[in-house]
């Protein structure tokens, strides 16, 4: 999005043919955060165009949405006006743009800014020139790309005290909204941890195999994606008293795998018996997994002792094991959710600022806020996720933005519905709302607001023209789930 440009000039629509405008259609219902770059997000950069001799001649300044290494940027026309080439500097004469072919047959720019001078710098000012006609303003879009970060492992969750099961929060009579934003807020969270409902098992983004090892770890990404030396590997986690026992003859391949990842699915194999070269893969079962990436032995223990082994009917002998498989957790379409709203019982809702945040943001009127909930607490869509990222209400979350963002577009359907059952609109007489959590209430808002399309999470195909991936999850495993916690 563009700030402040000094006698910037638009096209007119008026003056787009029906190809330009069918075109311009197409680019617009491309904007989306990963469209541009395989394997990199790209965040919607807002800038400042500081004019110099001309029009498309100036400085282009903006703060970077993360501190990352080897980023991109992608310029995108969108007013429908020519962008032939770019010439910018870097603190040298900057490498050389690159236009590349979206599916939709529209064009995008690329520029690699200087490693060295830029990696992990949060604030950029570039000199640059666009060619063709095209001006910095309200029809270019900048984009800031870069790889995903590696999913930090599963905070440890707060033991709940033996009073008090892991319910999910739930008030239908008195806190109806309340209720609902709490779904709402899961949901965002799960779509963001699991790129939009498309991956269960964590994706080898970094591409390090046997061949290319984490230099951190000196191992594959299923032994950690993690790039900080001395930080945990994955089958390290095992913090908890119910840590799973890890063991180097698991043999397991992982269930999903984005169609943008090149080093195939996650594997970890035991090594050979016959004394030959080794897998560097033995005991490296515990990525990440699940709607909020479940890692670790000790994760994946806890969640088979509260929840798994206190499933009616559950025996050692023919029930689940997390601990003896925890790729189940990727097979069965209830437990892709199960181990997220787990999570969610036992660490989000236990934050001393989860209640103060919830009823402050319904008192807001059930929109988000730029103001904190209270004195100590960050309001609701901020700190669901600093406490799902990094455990810590009042922490910030990478991704903040596209998380907040995601939780507002859910919103927006929930918000309508829920003044539409409070005027006693819906359910239309004779309307059988289909059930998901059996409560009658929450059931007609959660159909009312469609948030099973609007969130995605039964998009079976996918889309080409955007490069997104089908959806691995389903809404029949999210009731299922969400009703194991439920009274």
């Amino acid at each position: 999005m563009f700030l402040l440009s000094i006698n910037s000039i638009a096209n007119a629509d008026a003056s787009k043919t029906p190809l330009q405008a069918a075109q311009l259609g197409r680019r617009l219902a491309r904007r989306r955060s990963d469209d541009f770059l395989d394997g990199m997000i790209c965040d919607d950069v807002d800038y400042t165009w500081k004019q110099d001799w001309q029009p498309a001649s100036g400085f282009m300044e903006f703060s970077a949405p993360e501190q990352t290494s080897g980023f991109n940027y992608v310029f995108d026309v969108t007013d429908g006006s020519d962008l032939t080439g770019i010439t910018w500097w870097d603190g040298e004469v900057g490498s050389t743009p690159t236009e590349q072919t979206a599916s939709d047959g529209s064009t995008f720019w690329v520029l690699d800014p200087r490693d060295a001078w830029f990696d992990n710098a949060d604030a950029f000012s570039h000199y640059m020139t666009l060619a063709g006609g095209a001006v910095p303003g309200d029809g270019v879009d900048l984009y800031y790309c870069y790889a995903p970060p590696t999913p930090e492992p599963t905070p440890q969750p707060t033991a709940a005290p033996t009073d008090a099961p892991l319910k999910l929060y739930w008030d239908s009579v008195s806190d109806l909204a309340g209720t609902v934003a709490n779904i709402v807020g899961f949901l965002a969270q799960s779509s963001w941890e699991s790129a939009m409902f498309t991956a269960c098992d964590e994706n080898n983004h970094t591409g390090y195999t046997k061949a290319n090892p984490n230099p951190a770890t000196g191992r594959p990404a299923e032994c950690s994606q993690r790039e900080h030396p001395g930080d945990d590997m994955y089958h390290e986690i095992t913090q908890s008293p119910n840590s799973c026992t890890v063991t180097t003859d698991m043999h397991m391949t992982a269930q999903t795998k984005a169609s943008w990842v090149t080093n195939g699915f996650m594997e970890c194999k035991p090594d050979p018996t016959d004394g030959s070269e080794g897998t560097d893969t033995a005991g490296c079962c515990w990525w990440g997994r699940g709607a909020i990436q479940t890692t670790g032995p000790g994760n994946y223990g806890d969640l088979q002792h509260d929840v798994i082994s206190k499933r009616p009917g559950w025996t050692a002998e023919t029930g689940i094991d997390l601990c003896k498989d925890p790729e189940a957790l990727c097979k069965e379409d209830d437990l892709k959710w199960l181990a997220g709203v787990y999570y969610w019982v036992a660490e989000v809702q236990s934050k001393s600022c989860f209640k103060t945040a919830l009823e402050q943001f319904v008192k807001d009127g059930i929109t988000t806020a730029d103001h904190d909930a209270s004195d100590d607490c960050k309001n609701f869509a901020v700190g669901i996720g600093g406490a799902v990222n990094n455990g810590g209400w009042n922490s910030h979350a990478h991704g903040e933005a596209g998380r907040i963002g995601r939780f507002d577009d859910l919103m927006v359907g929930v918000n309508t519905a829920l003044a539409d059952y409070a005027a006693k609109k819906i359910p239309a007489a004779g309307y059988s709302v289909p059930t998901c959590t059996g409560n009658a209430a929450v059931d007609t808002i959660l159909d009312a607001s469609k948030l099973e399309t609007v969130a995605k999470i039964d998009d079976l195909v996918g889309d080409a023209m955007t490069g997104k991936d089908a959806s691995v999850y389903t809404w029949a495993g999210l009731c299922e789930a969400l009703k194991e916690f439920l009274d």
